[in-house]
């Protein structure tokens, strides 16, 4: 999950400063597949987009209609 290490000036009229939190990703490990939350790889893809590059990233922690496929005794056939 993310640290907090500072915040920026609030937002001014102009448009020049952000109130938006700078954040630090810990480094993900070194994997074939990276299990991560969509919260995270969403911050990750909008402040942080290097920390994915090249990775394959498998979401968790939404919600979809009907059974996973993980689910054991369901069927993809």
């Amino acid at each position: 999950m993310p640290t907090t290490t500072s915040r920026a000036p609030p937002a001014s009229r102009d448009g020049a400063a952000s109130g938006v939190e700078q954040t630090a990703y810990e480094e993900l490990a070194d994997a074939p597949v990276t299990p991560m939350a969509l919260e995270e790889f969403i911050g990750r893809s909008v402040h942080a987009p290097q920390t994915l590059r090249g990775r394959e990233v498998r979401l968790l922690g939404f919600v979809s209609a009907g059974k996973s496929p993980d689910t054991p005794g369901t069927s993809t056939a």
